[in-house]
């Protein structure tokens, strides 16, 4: 989430991403929502920091076909993976906040 990132930035280990209109950082409404506008680098030294990996391509694409059908994924692997998910509302040009299964 940006709440999650805003720590990772705090802590001095992250980089501030950008702050336009469409990204989540800095947003006190958004902190409930996927971190955006960070590079696959940023997003790596996130994972790093918090003890995290980033989705294998296999994962990242289950997980971005399962659309509205629920949750996704198993969990096989990485125990975190798969307890968290897209609010099924998501659409209308920009994310929403994160759900915890």
């Amino acid at each position: 989430t940006a709440e999650a990132y805003a720590s990772c930035v705090s802590d001095g280990r992250c980089l501030e991403p950008g702050r336009s209109r469409s990204c989540t950082f800095g947003s006190p409404d958004k902190r409930t929502h996927p971190i955006n506008c960070v590079s696959w680098g940023d997003a790596w030294e996130y994972c790093r920091w918090a003890g995290k990996r980033l989705p294998t391509e296999a994962e990242w694409e289950m997980a971005a076909r399962a659309g509205s059908q629920g949750p996704f994924g198993t969990g096989e692997g990485d125990p975190d993976l798969g307890r968290y998910a897209w609010h099924r509302g998501n659409g209308g040009g920009g994310p929403n906040s994160v759900a915890r299964l």
